[in-house]
């Protein structure tokens, strides 16, 4: 019950076109965003994957609260200060069990990313950080990759090229500019995901974030990361 009034919720407030569906998973919503791009920014965000698990806080021990996410949220990074952080994730006005804690160093360009997934029950929810540089794309092309939220599977693959492991990322793979299909699929059995449909712009670079429970809702959202 708690899921179901969830995805409501969810769909209510959801005011993204659509994107392709194989009808593969039940409930399965693929999504072409509005491109939320960093603009620049560097800092950090939390991408919330976990159905149960939503909203969450991302909180600084320099900044204070840095982010909220809900899940599947389409979120940009936000501004943090130079310097050494002492970064948690909290369920939202609940700050005495962290669901993570994470010291992380802010400096030059980095970007840190905080992908929460599991679940309450079998998997547990957690919370894996991948810090980066912002991507470098080839002259007259585009770059794509998976970020993997969604439980019920140990890896997910994009266009049967690069893969990401459960809470982490893929490569970027290089695509044209202009319309693309790409398809997200479990590695094990290459059983469909999603289907995402991505107007690239030529010199930007996105990332497919995956969110929700293979086999009850499955959704995808478009991330330009530069």
């Amino acid at each position: 019950m708690f899921k179901k009034l969830l995805i409501i919720i969810f769909l209510l407030s959801s005011c993204s076109g659509g994107g392709g569906d194989d009808g593969s998973s039940q409930g399965s919503s693929s999504t072409q965003s509005s491109n939320q791009s960093s603009n620049g920014v560097v800092g950090a965000r939390v991408l919330n994957g976990a159905i149960d698990a939503s909203p969450v806080d991302l909180v600084s021990s320099l900044d204070g609260l840095v982010q909220t996410a809900r899940f599947a949220q389409e979120s940009g990074f936000t501004e943090i200060s130079s310097g050494i952080h002492t970064i948690n994730v909290f369920r939202t006005k609940s700050t005495t069990s962290p669901l993570s804690n994470t010291a992380i160093v802010q400096e030059g360009n980095l970007k840190h990313t905080f992908v929460l997934h599991g679940d309450r029950g079998d998997f547990g929810l957690r919370v894996n950080l991948f810090s980066e540089q912002p991507p470098s794309v080839p002259s007259g092309a585009s770059l794509v990759r998976v970020i993997h939220g969604a439980t019920g599977a140990n890896q997910l693959t994009i266009n049967s090229v690069a893969s990401a492991p459960f809470g982490g990322v893929s490569e970027f793979i290089q695509v044209s500019p202009g319309q693309n299909t790409l398809v997200i699929q479990r590695a094990v059995d290459r059983v469909i995901f999603d289907t995402v449909s991505l107007n690239a712009e030529e010199g930007r670079a996105y990332s497919i974030f995956v969110a929700g429970e293979f086999g009850y809702f499955i959704t995808s959202r478009i991330l330009a990361e530069n």
